[in-house]
Parts: C-alpha cells; sequence; structure tokens
C-alpha cells in the first residue's frame, strides 16, 4: 500500500503554490512530448487489475501533499498509460495532440464555463461558431454548412457544431433523423419500423447509435473488391425493407472506413436518399482532415448533397481529444430535436443567439473551440496541410517496401495515411509479425476483412523517413524468420 502524507496546510492549493507545481508539471509535460514518450514502449505492459494493489481502497479523509501525489502518478499511473503521440504509435488512428492545444485545454479548465447557452459565456459559444466556420471554408465544406451565410437574402440554415466524438455525431444526427421522420408519420406503429442503413465495414458506433435510438440498423455488404458501398447496394436495401413494411429513415456513408480506409460512394448514394426522402450522413472522423489539402479532395465525391458530415480534429489536426466537428445543412433538424425550454434557462436575449445546448444530447459542454482556436492560428493551415502530406507520404513510402517485397501483400490499396497488410506466408505468421512489431516497442493493431487476417499501421506521429525506414527493418528482418 502507498504511503500517504498528510498536507500541513488543510485549505486548497493558493496561487503561489499553484504557479510552482504548475511550472513543474509543464516542464515534465515538454520533457515527455519532446523527447520522452519516443523512449518508452508505446504499449503498456501490465496486467488487468493491476493498479488496485498500488492504491489504498478508499479515498482519503485528510488532503494528501501534492508532491506525494505526483510520485504516485509516475509510479503506479504512468506504467498503465499507452503512448498515443509516440512515433511508435501505429494502431487503431491516431489521436495527435500539441503544445498549442494543451495550452488551450489549460486555459478552457481554468475558465471552466458551462457553455450550454450564449448568456453563460457569450464568447464560448461565438469563439465555436467561428471557429467551425474557418474549419468548414479550409476543408471547402459546402457553403450550406456555414452558420454565417446567406442564401438570396435569407440567414443561413446550416451550421456546426463540436461534439465529443463521432460516435455522438452518428448518435445526434440519428436521432436528428428518427425525430423528422416521426413528426410527419402516419403509422402509429412507425417508430417501431424505423431502418438504419451502412456499410458491413462502418464503425461500430453506427449500430451503437442504432441501439440506442431504438430503431433497426441494416449493415450492407460492400463490393468484394472496392469495400466502398455505392448506391446500387443501398437502393436494394432500401426496397427489400419497404417491400416488409418497413420505414427506412437514415444512411450513413463512411469515408475512410476502420479497417481499410475505404470510401463509401456517397456520390451515388445521394440520388437513392433523395428519392427516399432519406437523411444522408457522413463520418469522415479519421479522413476528413484530409479535405485540408486540395489533392485529396476528389476522395469526397458527393459532400455538396448530404444533410450532414463529421470529422475529428482530434485523430490528425493537432487537437487533443476531445473535439469533433459536425456540420449540418438545417440546423432546425436538431433543435427540434433536443430543445427544452425550462424556466430556469431562460434569458432575455432574443432568439438571434444560438443555444448550442439544443443541438446535442448533454446539457452542459466545455470550451472546445479554445484550443481549435489556438491550434488553427498558431499553425495555419499551411503547416497543417505539411503534417497532412508528410503522413500520407510516410504511408506510401511503406507501401512501396510492401509492393516490391513478395513476402508482403497489401490488403487494400494504401489511402492517406493507413497501410493494411498481410505476410504471404498466412495468417499465423502475419500475428506473428504483429507479436515481434509490438514485442519491440511499437503498437500497430490488426483486423479481418473477408476473413483475411492483417495488420494496420496507422502513420501519424512519425514525421522523417529514418523512422519509417526502422520499422520496415524490423518488419523485413521478421518476414525472413518464416
Amino acid at each position: 500500500q502507498p504511503c500517504c502524507v498528510t498536507r500541513q496546510d488543510p485549505d486548497s492549493m493558493d496561487a503561489a503554490t499553484f504557479r510552482a507545481k504548475g511550472h513543474a508539471l509543464v516542464d515534465f509535460i515538454a520533457d515527455y512530448l519532446e523527447h520522452g514518450v519516443h523512449e518508452m514502449p508505446a504499449l503498456s505492459t501490465v496486467a488487468p487489475g493491476y493498479l488496485r494493489s498500488e492504491l489504498p481502497d478508499h479515498a482519503p479523509e485528510a488532503g494528501e501533499e501534492y508532491d506525494a501525489i505526483f510520485a504516485d502518478v509516475l509510479a503506479k499511473i504512468m506504467p498503465g498509460i499507452t503512448h498515443w503521440q509516440s512515433k511508435k504509435f501505429l494502431a487503431y488512428f491516431p489521436a495527435r495532440t500539441s503544445f498549442e492545444s494543451i495550452l488551450g485545454d489549460m486555459l478552457s479548465g481554468a475558465l471552466n464555463p458551462i457553455g450550454f447557452s450564449w448568456i453563460c459565456s457569450p464568447a464560448c459559444t461565438e469563439l465555436e461558431t467561428i471557429t467551425m466556420d474557418w474549419l468548414a471554408k479550409a476543408l471547402a465544406l459546402p457553403e450550406h454548412f456555414l452558420s454565417t451565410h446567406t442564401v438570396g437574402g435569407e440567414p443561413a440554415k446550416g451550421g456546426g457544431v463540436i461534439q465529443g466524438t463521432a460516435s455522438e455525431a452518428t448518435l445526434v444526427t440519428m436521432l436528428a433523423a428518427r425525430n423528422r421522420i416521426l413528426a410527419t408519420a402516419t403509422d402509429p406503429n412507425a417508430a417501431l419500423k424505423l431502418v438504419a442503413y451502412t456499410s458491413a465495414q462502418a464503425h461500430s458506433s453506427v449500430e451503437k447509435a442504432a441501439k440506442i435510438a431504438g430503431v433497426h440498423v441494416r449493415l450492407v455488404a460492400p463490393p468484394a473488391d472496392t469495400l466502398s458501398l455505392t448506391g446500387v447496394e443501398v437502393a436494394a436495401a432500401i426496397e427489400a425493407d419497404k417491400a416488409q413494411g418497413l420505414i427506412p429513415f437514415f444512411v450513413v456513408a463512411t469515408m475512410g472506413t476502420t479497417s481499410v480506409c475505404a470510401f463509401d460512394d456517397a456520390e451515388s448514394i445521394v440520388p437513392v436518399c433523395d428519392a427516399h426522402g432519406i437523411w444522408l450522413h457522413v463520418d469522415s472522423a479519421y479522413a476528413g482532415s484530409f479535405l485540408l489539402c486540395p489533392e485529396y479532395r476528389h476522395l469526397f465525391k458527393g459532400l455538396d448533397k448530404v444533410w450532414s458530415f463529421n470529422f475529428n480534429p482530434h485523430k490528425t489536426m493537432r487537437v487533443g481529444f476531445d473535439c469533433s466537428a459536425l456540420w449540418v445543412r438545417d440546423r432546425m433538424d436538431l433543435i427540434s430535436t433536443f430543445e427544452t425550454h425550462p424556466e430556469y434557462l431562460r434569458a432575455s436575449v432574443g432568439s438571434a443567439v444560438i443555444d448550442y445546448r439544443n443541438w446535442q444530447i448533454p446539457l452542459g459542454r466545455r470550451f472546445r473551440s479554445l484550443k481549435l482556436f489556438l491550434v488553427m492560428r498558431s499553425f495555419g493551415l499551411e503547416r497543417l496541410r505539411a503534417d497532412l502530406r508528410t503522413m500520407a507520404g510516410l504511408a506510401t513510402r511503406l507501401s512501396k517496401y510492401c509492393e516490391a517485397d513478395n513476402r508482403f501483400a497489401l490488403v487494400y490499396p494504401t489511402h492517406l495515411g493507413l497501410v493494411s497488410v498481410r505476410l504471404t506466408a498466412g495468417e499465423a505468421a502475419t500475428k506473428g509479425l504483429l507479436e515481434a512489431v509490438n514485442k519491440a516497442g511499437y503498437f500497430a493493431s490488426h483486423s479481418v476483412v473477408g476473413g483475411q487476417y492483417f495488420a494496420r499501421f496507422s502513420i501519424a506521429n512519425m514525421t522523417k523517413e529514418a523512422d519509417l525506414d526502422a520499422l520496415w527493418a524490423l518488419l523485413a528482418d521478421y518476414a525472413q524468420t518464416v
């Protein structure tokens, strides 16, 4: 059991102590992100339940000294951390942060506004509106997603809002689509007949959203050769369900699937959804940031006609978790779903302001736009684009190494920063490869598509060709043994 050191001063930390401890913590963070994180294995190797024996089984009655607490953090908490900022972290999709983002979170934590309505902190609301418009313009999204444009003299109907995750964005839009279809339904049992559709390659968050919303969900198989869902498959699934008396109401197209970064063909799905009055949402949690670069925009065909679009700046834009950007073409779809008017939340500021509590599930919300604002201003779009191009370039470099070596086979063409590869010696050899990679201090993950097991290498934190070449040397050396 740890030795608890009772505080001599029972009062909370004063400003002078905070300055001293804060400076020391900033030094620790700077050292960790600059050097330390790259010198440790990316993957934590602790056993499940390790922390229970390291900490007391009850909270202390008397406060403890900060230095003793932080010593426990270093000795007991840090061994259980998987290092997502390491250049050796290659698993899942990335979650890159930056010093600028951390400063934004520090300031947000100090101000600590609970920005559920405009009056709670006007800047909290207005900065989110502005930064989401900045971001929409930087991505070249359709104008109807902006909060501040006008069409024929009429104010904007759409707009952007920061959610916590892409999973939340999918749930929010699914609930809005459900509310929209039920508002005009004449069948008293309509709620029991609603069906949502997505690719069998889509993220599991779509299934979870359907469970929460209480609707059916169809995981539609995309063509095996492309893994990209098209309007042909969606139309067939919709027609089959309508013939059974069900009510199709929502489709999720994924641009940048989790397993292989495939892009659903939204352009061909749009007319199918339009013909049936169905909401089409695009989940581009990982890939969406690459819209910053004009050379990748051809992958995102059809965005000009979808109902909503989401991506995560907290993956590859140097914005720390959590920060998920969602745009809708008609904000009233969200507001009519989530709006409530309790007397204790009423404020005499008129209807001209945005109250983002009505664009989401919870009431309270953090000042997340502050870190997005700091990152966009500090890096500038040119540097953010350069980061993305470096990721994609290193991934292409790894894929070319694999293509030139007959011991390796790409499972899917490399898109953006993800390389999906297997050993031609078989599944056991590929599993052995991943085990060897992770034992060497890296952390890579796997997936299975069409019954085929493969390794996924998500390139994000590497910035130099030498780092990538060291990884390839490890892969090639292992392949030699099988």
